[in-house]
């Protein structure tokens, strides 16, 4: 059989002997490869073995331990009886009426204020945007009108320190000065702008520019407009370095800042007769 095969073995071309010696050498080290790793480098898992489950009752949570049972396997005595709440005594409601203990308070909640403030007896005062009025909440919460009269489209509004008056600006320009207790209306002057109301509320201070820088001044007059006085002259002054407030000491109107150099300003005080005075 050998002969036979060395026979077929020499007549076969030299190009498929070294085909069938390339198959043969590529089998011989797969199977090598195998053999090495079956031996040695084959991980070694133990079987595993599924313990049964226990099942639960359908839409049921399983029992829970009682934790009396869990205090007694670890030596603790615990009684039979369960635990309660402490009782607490009698639950009693807050007054309506305060008679100092607990009082109910309702939340009051005021939608569409604007430019509000207190007045010296402490109660709020308000402009209703959405309505055109002035309103009042008094220390119980009740809201009461300042006046029937209606204000449109108002843009600003400044307050006279004792609660009975109001300057009302309009985006057109129109300004004017309202007394809430007569339920009087008086203009003021077009060009006025940045008003601010004495400590008393009996007088005013303003600023009134026009196109001229010559008829540019600051003025003080009552709040109704009457008696005005020219008391600085503004000129072409930047309206932005000026600052109408009235001092609590009743002397000083507005605050003037003056540049002194390229990295320092000078801030002057402006008396409501004329003086000047340094910061």
């Amino acid at each position: 059989m050998f002969n036979k095969i060395r026979s077929w073995w020499q007549n076969i071309n030299e190009n498929y002997k070294r085909i069938i010696l390339s198959v043969l050498f590529g089998i011989t080290v797969i199977i090598l490869a195998y053999g090495i790793y079956y031996v040695f480098f084959r991980a070694q898992f133990p079987s595993a073995t599924r313990e049964p489950i226990e099942r639960q009752p359908t839409g049921t949570l399983p029992p829970t331990t009682d934790i009396r049972e869990i205090l007694r396997e670890r030596g603790i005595q615990v009684g039979e009886e369960k635990p309660t709440l402490p009782i607490s005594g009698e639950v009693t409601l807050p007054d309506i009426i305060a008679e100092g203990g607990k009082t109910l308070a309702v939340p009051a909640i005021y939608s569409g204020a604007d430019s509000v403030t207190l007045d010296p007896e402490g109660n709020i005062a308000y402009y209703s945007e959405s309505e055109g009025k002035f309103y009042t909440i008094d220390s119980s919460g009740r809201i009461i009108e300042k006046s029937s009269a209606v204000f449109k489209n108002v843009s600003d509004v400044s307050w006279s320190p004792n609660g009975d008056g109001a300057i009302l600006e309009f985006p057109d320009g129109t300004n004017f000065f309202y007394d809430f207790a007569r339920e009087r209306a008086f203009t003021l002057p077009k060009e006025a702008q940045d008003f601010s109301f004495s400590k008393t509320g009996d007088a005013i201070a303003y600023e009134f520019i026009t196109e001229n820088p010559d008829n540019n001044w600051l003025v003080v007059s009552a709040p109704t407009g009457e008696a005005p006085r020219a008391v600085e002259h503004i000129g072409e002054s930047n309206t932005d370095d000026i600052v109408v407030e009235w001092s609590p000491d009743d002397t000083k109107v507005a605050f003037f800042r003056s540049s002194t150099g390229l990295t320092s300003d000078e801030v002057l005080l402006i008396g409501k007769n004329q003086e000047n005075f340094s910061s």
